[in-house]
């Protein structure tokens, strides 16, 4: 799964999939999303301060997991007030927002 962003946001978030067995599965180029979420993390230059994990429940495939974590990044980022606070209070604020699917409905679509 690519990096995404939610519907009418600029929010970005990371997509993180894994097949039935559990092991991650790659991206179209054979790289892993989870070292792009390592790397960003460690990236000193411009510092992560917060890492958000989403996690969908049971009987979803990657389709309901997209549309879930869509409207989740979304309702976040829509808050402005929430948003104004946070950098007001911290302005290095730097969150990294990261979703995690499994497959989880059967005959699903895991493409």
């Amino acid at each position: 799964m690519p990096i995404r962003t939610a519907n009418d946001t600029v929010t970005p978030y990371f997509l993180i999939s894994y097949d039935e067995n559990g092991a991650e599965r790659s991206e179209d180029d054979g790289t892993k999303l989870s070292r792009a979420v390592i790397d960003r993390v460690a990236d000193v230059s411009h510092p992560v301060t917060d890492v958000f994990l989403m996690s969908h429940g049971w009987q979803g495939d990657v389709n309901a997991a997209i549309r879930q974590y869509d409207a989740w990044v979304g309702a976040m980022a829509a808050v402005k007030s929430d948003v104004q606070y946070l950098t007001e209070r911290r302005p290095n604020f730097n969150p990294i927002i990261v979703g995690l699917h499994w497959p989880s409905l059967p005959f699903g679509d895991e493409d």
